[in-house]
């Protein structure tokens, strides 16, 4: 069969979503072919909230074996798409907000919907891993190929994608993909359909380092906390540091490696603290990263927006003890006591956290190694994969023609 697939970011764009669904296509290309539509690929900056209108220009690119189109404005796009900006006004957005988001997506549709029937003509069916504009663009485009439209729309509620005009894009599709339970109950408690609902996941592969090597080449002492994700606020990274620096001057021996993209501000800040046990490597090659993991003793995410991180999968892959955010979509992964722990976005509480690890790193490392366990029976991207090669069949065959 032929996919054609719709994301707002694809690689070298950097992030969980970016990664997992290279690895999934990678997998699925064993008995598929893709047709990938993306918007941003990481190689401009990108402008939170105005992407739609200074996204780069249309163009084609290869990375690592898959094609990807970029579905971008020309100079003439971006003036039809400036309406989409009027939804960002405050004055606008508290009297009418759905109303002028429809509009924005509408606006949208309008100037991307020939372009991207044209390249999903000859496509089986089209799955998306985006909402926003992208998403409702292919809801159009698959209604008038007459093929089905699947979406997963990693909703992070209260956030993004829980909003009325979201859940009406989920409630037209063909199939709607959960990547938890937790998850699944989310979308059930904003309103989506429970019959169009199905648990897939999502998934990596193992993983393997070099740890002794990359805690030499950086000078690490102590037992070493792995942060892995983008230096922005929600992600508890500042959090993070705070506590490991008033653990450090309460003479505790520790060090913390933060690894992800972050404004140059941010960087040049933390690569102050070099000298205080604080290492920020920015962006780093998958190989490098694998060793930080094989490195680390434990692996923490302190954030309060998140709805599954494969960093948490990454880190269970070699047995590593996790701290990460006690809100509802990590409680619906991680069982406390069991597989790991959680923690509120807050410095003390944080600090307060390490500080049990680093009493009591034997009973820490039982976690870590039921998360192991806890992967290798549901996280694994060859089960995932199979799960989509199933559903994908299951519409193909016909077997699959209504709503699940």
């Amino acid at each position: 069969m032929k996919i054609g697939i719709v994301t707002r970011r694809y690689l070298p764009a950097e992030g969980g979503i970016e990664n997992f669904l290279h690895l999934l296509l990678k997998y699925l290309s064993l008995h598929h072919t893709f047709s990938i539509l993306a918007q941003l690929d990481g190689r401009t900056p990108e402008k939170p909230g105005i992407d739609d209108v200074f996204a780069p220009p249309a163009g084609r690119y290869d990375y690592d074996q898959q094609n990807i189109y970029l579905l971008g404005p020309t100079g003439i796009d971006r003036m039809r798409l400036l309406p989409c900006l009027l939804r960002l006004l405050p004055g606008l957005r508290r009297v009418g907000r759905h109303e002028l988001r429809k509009w924005a997506l509408d606006c949208f549709a309008r100037v991307y919907e020939k372009r991207m029937l044209k390249a999903f003509q000859n496509v089986d069916i089209i799955h998306s891993f985006t909402f926003n504009g992208m998403g409702w663009c292919a809801l159009r485009v698959a209604r008038k190929l007459k093929c089905p439209f699947i979406i997963t729309p990693f909703m992070h509620t209260g956030q993004w994608g829980d909003s009325p005009v979201d859940v009406g894009l989920y409630n037209q599709a063909d199939s709607v993909i959960a990547l938890h339970e937790g998850d699944r109950q989310a979308l059930i408690a904003v309103g989506v359909e429970e019959k169009r609902i199905r648990t897939i996941g999502i998934g990596i592969e193992p993983i393997c380092g070099n740890g002794p090597l990359l805690r030499r080449r950086y000078a690490v002492e102590g037992p070493l906390i792995l942060f892995v994700g983008r230096m922005i606020p929600h992600k508890g990274y500042r959090e993070l540091v705070d506590a490991v620096l008033s653990l450090r001057k309460q003479g505790e021996v520790l060090s913390l490696m933060l690894m992800g993209p972050a404004s140059d501000s941010v960087a040049v800040d933390l690569s102050r603290l070099r000298s205080q046990g604080i290492h920020y490597l920015g962006h780093v090659s998958a190989c490098e990263k694998a060793d930080a993991y094989d490195a680390c003793d434990l692996f923490c995410l302190p954030s309060d927006g998140e709805i599954m991180p494969v960093t948490i999968l990454e880190a269970w892959s070699l047995a590593r003890p996790i701290l990460v955010g006690n809100i509802p979509a990590l409680q619906a992964l991680v069982e406390a006591g069991k597989t790991g722990m959680l923690v509120r976005r807050d410095p003390v509480a944080i600090r307060e956290k390490l500080r049990s690890f680093l009493k009591d790193r034997e009973g820490w490392g039982g976690m870590g190694a039921a998360g192991q366990q806890k992967l290798k029976t549901t996280f694994l991207i060859q089960d995932i994969a199979a799960r989509h090669h199933d559903l994908y069949g299951r519409f193909f065959s016909g077997s699959e023609s209504q709503p699940l």
